[in-house]
Protein backbone atom coordinates (compact mmCIF):
# COMPACT_ATOMS: atom_id res chain seq x y z
CA UNK A 1 0.00 0.00 0.00
CA UNK A 2 1.43 3.77 0.78
CA UNK A 3 3.96 2.33 3.09
CA UNK A 4 5.69 0.34 0.15
CA UNK A 5 5.10 3.25 -2.02
CA UNK A 6 6.77 5.47 0.26
CA UNK A 7 9.66 3.12 0.69
CA UNK A 8 10.15 3.16 -3.14
CA UNK A 9 10.24 7.29 -3.47
CA UNK A 10 12.76 7.10 0.07
CA UNK A 11 15.00 4.75 -1.89
CA UNK A 12 14.38 6.76 -5.08
CA UNK A 13 15.71 9.89 -3.09
CA UNK A 14 18.63 7.96 -1.23
CA UNK A 15 20.30 6.72 -4.24
CA UNK A 16 19.53 10.67 -6.06
CA UNK A 17 21.43 12.16 -2.92
CA UNK A 18 24.16 8.89 -2.83
CA UNK A 19 24.61 10.01 -6.95
CA UNK A 20 24.90 14.29 -6.32
CA UNK A 21 26.89 13.33 -3.21
CA UNK A 22 29.15 11.14 -5.68
CA UNK A 23 29.83 13.76 -8.78
CA UNK A 24 30.08 16.54 -6.50
CA UNK A 25 33.71 18.09 -5.47
CA UNK A 26 34.69 16.47 -2.55
CA UNK A 27 36.66 19.63 -1.71
CA UNK A 28 34.58 22.36 -2.29
CA UNK A 29 32.16 23.10 1.02
CA UNK A 30 29.94 25.94 1.89
CA UNK A 31 28.90 27.59 5.14
CA UNK A 32 25.46 26.51 6.30
CA UNK A 33 24.70 27.15 9.73
CA UNK A 34 27.91 27.11 11.09
CA UNK A 35 28.52 23.26 9.50
CA UNK A 36 30.99 22.90 7.04
CA UNK A 37 28.88 20.94 4.10
CA UNK A 38 29.15 19.58 0.91
CA UNK A 39 27.76 22.02 -1.77
CA UNK A 40 24.49 20.58 -3.60
CA UNK A 41 22.44 21.09 -6.29
CA UNK A 42 19.17 19.56 -4.59
CA UNK A 43 18.37 19.03 -1.28
CA UNK A 44 15.70 15.97 -0.03
CA UNK A 45 13.12 18.21 0.43
CA UNK A 46 13.51 19.83 -3.16
CA UNK A 47 13.63 15.78 -4.92
CA UNK A 48 10.62 14.94 -2.65
CA UNK A 49 9.06 18.26 -3.83
CA UNK A 50 9.63 16.96 -7.89
CA UNK A 51 8.99 13.71 -7.04
CA UNK A 52 5.55 13.69 -5.18
CA UNK A 53 4.33 16.94 -5.36
CA UNK A 54 4.90 17.60 -9.40
CA UNK A 55 5.33 13.90 -10.04
CA UNK A 56 8.60 14.17 -12.22
CA UNK A 57 10.15 10.99 -13.42
CA UNK A 58 13.01 9.37 -11.42
CA UNK A 59 15.06 8.92 -14.75
CA UNK A 60 14.59 13.04 -15.75
CA UNK A 61 15.95 13.99 -12.24
CA UNK A 62 18.74 11.31 -12.57
CA UNK A 63 19.82 12.91 -15.53
CA UNK A 64 20.27 16.40 -14.09
CA UNK A 65 21.77 14.90 -10.75
CA UNK A 66 24.31 13.12 -12.44
CA UNK A 67 26.00 16.01 -14.15
CA UNK A 68 25.14 18.36 -11.00
CA UNK A 69 28.81 19.37 -10.87
CA UNK A 70 28.96 21.32 -14.09
CA UNK A 71 25.55 22.73 -13.71
CA UNK A 72 26.21 24.81 -11.16
CA UNK A 73 27.87 28.03 -13.23
CA UNK A 74 24.20 27.68 -14.95
CA UNK A 75 22.68 29.47 -11.83
CA UNK A 76 25.86 32.29 -11.76
CA UNK A 77 25.78 35.90 -12.91
CA UNK A 78 29.06 37.31 -12.81
CA UNK A 79 30.66 34.86 -10.85
CA UNK A 80 27.70 34.95 -8.26
CA UNK A 81 25.17 32.27 -7.85
CA UNK A 82 22.02 33.18 -7.82
CA UNK A 83 20.21 30.06 -8.20
CA UNK A 84 17.46 28.73 -5.55
CA UNK A 85 15.58 25.63 -6.33
CA UNK A 86 12.11 27.35 -5.17
CA UNK A 87 12.74 30.52 -7.49
CA UNK A 88 13.67 28.59 -10.81
CA UNK A 89 9.78 26.36 -10.06
CA UNK A 90 7.85 29.13 -9.29
CA UNK A 91 8.99 31.03 -12.24
CA UNK A 92 7.86 27.87 -14.28
CA UNK A 93 4.90 27.49 -12.38
CA UNK A 94 3.77 31.52 -12.06
CA UNK A 95 5.24 33.33 -14.83
CA UNK A 96 5.17 30.90 -17.29
CA UNK A 97 2.31 29.65 -16.22
CA UNK A 98 3.11 25.61 -17.06
CA UNK A 99 1.31 23.27 -14.58
CA UNK A 100 0.62 19.68 -13.60
CA UNK A 101 1.14 18.06 -17.27
CA UNK A 102 2.71 21.04 -18.82
CA UNK A 103 4.78 21.12 -16.50
CA UNK A 104 5.76 17.60 -16.17
CA UNK A 105 6.36 18.19 -19.72
CA UNK A 106 8.72 21.04 -19.63
CA UNK A 107 10.60 19.39 -17.53
CA UNK A 108 11.36 15.96 -18.85
CA UNK A 109 11.82 17.56 -22.31
CA UNK A 110 14.50 19.93 -20.97
CA UNK A 111 15.43 19.42 -17.22
CA UNK A 112 17.98 22.08 -17.12
CA UNK A 113 15.65 24.55 -16.55
CA UNK A 114 15.26 23.52 -12.63
CA UNK A 115 18.89 24.92 -12.80
CA UNK A 116 19.10 27.71 -14.94
CA UNK A 117 19.35 31.58 -14.18
CA UNK A 118 16.02 32.48 -13.32
CA UNK A 119 16.91 36.21 -14.57
CA UNK A 120 18.02 35.30 -18.01
CA UNK A 121 15.01 33.25 -18.47
CA UNK A 122 12.83 36.00 -17.38
CA UNK A 123 14.76 38.24 -20.37
CA UNK A 124 13.72 35.21 -22.71
CA UNK A 125 9.97 35.58 -21.73
CA UNK A 126 10.63 39.16 -22.15
CA UNK A 127 11.51 38.91 -25.58
CA UNK A 128 8.46 36.78 -26.63
CA UNK A 129 6.18 39.27 -24.70
CA UNK A 130 7.49 42.63 -25.61
CA UNK A 131 9.30 41.98 -28.95
CA UNK A 132 7.81 39.49 -30.76
CA UNK A 133 4.00 40.71 -29.13
CA UNK A 134 3.08 36.99 -28.00
CA UNK A 135 0.80 36.67 -25.17
CA UNK A 136 0.86 34.65 -21.69
CA UNK A 137 -0.57 31.37 -23.37
CA UNK A 138 1.49 31.45 -26.45
CA UNK A 139 4.35 32.63 -24.80
CA UNK A 140 3.86 29.21 -22.99
CA UNK A 141 2.80 27.36 -25.85
CA UNK A 142 6.24 28.18 -27.67
CA UNK A 143 8.43 27.58 -24.85
CA UNK A 144 6.38 24.43 -23.88
CA UNK A 145 7.31 23.44 -27.65
CA UNK A 146 11.14 23.94 -27.10
CA UNK A 147 12.40 24.55 -23.65
CA UNK A 148 15.83 25.06 -24.53
CA UNK A 149 15.09 28.48 -25.42
CA UNK A 150 15.39 29.80 -22.30
CA UNK A 151 19.08 28.91 -22.67
CA UNK A 152 19.57 31.22 -25.78
CA UNK A 153 20.99 34.44 -26.16
CA UNK A 154 19.16 37.05 -26.57
CA UNK A 155 22.11 39.43 -28.39
CA UNK A 156 24.11 36.49 -30.03
CA UNK A 157 20.81 34.47 -30.77
CA UNK A 158 17.63 35.54 -30.99
CA UNK A 159 17.91 39.20 -31.81
CA UNK A 160 19.89 38.12 -35.36
CA UNK A 161 17.21 35.87 -36.72
CA UNK A 162 14.60 38.41 -35.71
CA UNK A 163 16.63 40.87 -38.01
CA UNK A 164 17.47 37.97 -40.89
CA UNK A 165 13.68 37.26 -41.10
CA UNK A 166 12.28 40.75 -40.73
CA UNK A 167 14.78 43.19 -42.48
CA UNK A 168 16.86 40.03 -44.79
CA UNK A 169 13.64 38.46 -46.23
CA UNK A 170 11.38 41.29 -45.27
CA UNK A 171 9.01 39.02 -43.46
CA UNK A 172 6.19 41.24 -41.79
CA UNK A 173 6.25 40.64 -37.80
CA UNK A 174 2.87 39.11 -37.89
CA UNK A 175 3.73 36.20 -40.10
CA UNK A 176 6.71 35.60 -38.28
CA UNK A 177 5.30 35.37 -35.17
CA UNK A 178 3.36 32.80 -36.43
CA UNK A 179 6.05 31.12 -38.02
CA UNK A 180 7.83 31.12 -34.05
CA UNK A 181 4.78 29.64 -32.40
CA UNK A 182 4.70 27.07 -35.03
CA UNK A 183 8.32 26.47 -35.61
CA UNK A 184 9.58 27.52 -32.58
CA UNK A 185 13.18 25.97 -34.04
CA UNK A 186 13.92 28.42 -36.43
CA UNK A 187 15.70 30.22 -33.36
CA UNK A 188 18.03 27.51 -33.32
CA UNK A 189 19.34 27.40 -36.73
CA UNK A 190 22.60 29.08 -37.41
CA UNK A 191 22.72 32.79 -39.44
CA UNK A 192 25.91 31.54 -41.29
CA UNK A 193 25.44 27.71 -41.73
CA UNK A 194 21.74 27.59 -42.11
CA UNK A 195 19.92 30.66 -42.91
CA UNK A 196 21.81 32.78 -45.04
CA UNK A 197 23.27 29.56 -47.09
CA UNK A 198 20.25 28.15 -48.20
CA UNK A 199 18.56 31.66 -49.05
CA UNK A 200 21.57 32.29 -51.14
CA UNK A 201 20.95 28.79 -52.72
CA UNK A 202 17.44 29.12 -53.40
CA UNK A 203 17.50 32.25 -55.00
CA UNK A 204 20.76 33.37 -56.84
CA UNK A 205 21.50 29.03 -57.67
CA UNK A 206 17.77 27.66 -58.06
CA UNK A 207 16.30 31.15 -59.33
CA UNK A 208 13.76 31.34 -56.77
CA UNK A 209 12.00 35.07 -56.67
CA UNK A 210 12.20 36.82 -53.46
CA UNK A 211 8.00 36.68 -53.22
CA UNK A 212 7.92 33.52 -53.40
CA UNK A 213 10.72 31.82 -51.59
CA UNK A 214 9.19 34.28 -48.72
CA UNK A 215 5.96 32.36 -49.14
CA UNK A 216 7.86 29.23 -49.35
CA UNK A 217 9.35 29.97 -45.87
CA UNK A 218 6.23 31.16 -44.54
CA UNK A 219 4.41 27.89 -45.04
CA UNK A 220 7.60 25.88 -44.08
CA UNK A 221 10.22 27.63 -42.16
CA UNK A 222 11.97 24.52 -41.48
CA UNK A 223 13.17 24.34 -45.08
CA UNK A 224 15.85 26.60 -43.98
CA UNK A 225 17.35 24.31 -41.38
CA UNK A 226 17.95 21.52 -43.73
CA UNK A 227 21.41 20.71 -44.95
CA UNK A 228 21.78 21.72 -47.87
CA UNK A 229 24.25 19.20 -49.57
CA UNK A 230 23.07 16.01 -47.48
CA UNK A 231 19.26 17.05 -48.53
CA UNK A 232 18.26 19.63 -50.41
CA UNK A 233 20.85 19.33 -52.94
CA UNK A 234 20.39 15.61 -53.42
CA UNK A 235 16.79 15.62 -53.88
CA UNK A 236 16.96 19.26 -56.05
CA UNK A 237 19.38 16.80 -58.16
CA UNK A 238 16.95 13.53 -58.10
CA UNK A 239 13.75 15.73 -59.44
CA UNK A 240 15.66 17.44 -61.97
CA UNK A 241 16.62 14.33 -63.14
CA UNK A 242 13.55 12.53 -63.03
CA UNK A 243 10.77 15.34 -63.89
CA UNK A 244 12.69 17.49 -65.84
CA UNK A 245 10.36 19.17 -67.55
CA UNK A 246 7.45 19.40 -64.41
CA UNK A 247 9.86 20.65 -61.75
CA UNK A 248 9.85 24.28 -63.04
CA UNK A 249 13.29 25.86 -61.60
CA UNK A 250 15.94 26.51 -64.05
CA UNK A 251 19.49 27.00 -62.65
CA UNK A 252 20.38 31.14 -62.71
CA UNK A 253 23.53 32.89 -61.91
CA UNK A 254 21.13 35.80 -60.87
CA UNK A 255 22.60 38.34 -57.59
CA UNK A 256 21.01 37.58 -54.90
CA UNK A 257 18.10 39.47 -53.79
CA UNK A 258 18.51 39.39 -49.74
CA UNK A 259 21.81 41.13 -48.99
CA UNK A 260 22.05 42.36 -46.02
CA UNK A 261 22.19 46.09 -46.70
CA UNK A 262 19.41 46.92 -49.65
CA UNK A 263 16.67 45.72 -47.52
CA UNK A 264 17.21 48.45 -44.56
CA UNK A 265 15.27 51.36 -46.58
CA UNK A 266 12.08 48.98 -46.80
CA UNK A 267 11.57 48.19 -43.65
CA UNK A 268 8.12 49.19 -42.32
CA UNK A 269 7.90 51.36 -39.78
CA UNK A 270 6.61 48.58 -36.92
CA UNK A 271 9.70 46.11 -37.74
CA UNK A 272 12.25 49.02 -37.26
CA UNK A 273 10.50 49.72 -33.99
CA UNK A 274 10.86 46.20 -33.01
CA UNK A 275 14.39 45.64 -33.69
CA UNK A 276 14.93 49.21 -31.67
CA UNK A 277 13.73 47.33 -28.95
CA UNK A 278 15.34 44.13 -29.49
CA UNK A 279 18.88 46.09 -29.36
CA UNK A 280 17.87 48.06 -26.05
CA UNK A 281 16.47 44.70 -24.75
CA UNK A 282 19.90 42.69 -25.59
CA UNK A 283 22.05 45.84 -24.44
CA UNK A 284 20.02 45.32 -21.11
CA UNK A 285 18.42 48.23 -21.28
CA UNK A 286 14.52 47.38 -21.80
CA UNK A 287 11.75 48.30 -19.40
CA UNK A 288 10.21 45.24 -17.54
CA UNK A 289 7.91 43.11 -18.85
CA UNK A 290 4.39 44.54 -18.46
CA UNK A 291 1.51 42.30 -18.35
Amino acid sequence: GSDRVGGEVHEVIRKLLALQDKVMTPTRHVRRRGVRTKAVMFSEQDLTCLLIQKQIPAEVLEKVVAISRSLRPLGNIAGRSLWNFQTNLRFIEEELGMRHIDLQLCIKRYPLILVRNVIAMRETQQFFRRIICLDAAQTRRVILSLPSLVSFSIQYKFFPVLVFFLRDLQIPLQDFKKIVMNKAQVFVYSINKNLWPTVHFFSSTVGILPNDLREIIKIEPTVLGYSLENRIKPRLLRLRKHYPDTLGVQISCKKNSFSWDNMESQIESRERDVLTQAVALAMGVGEPLDD
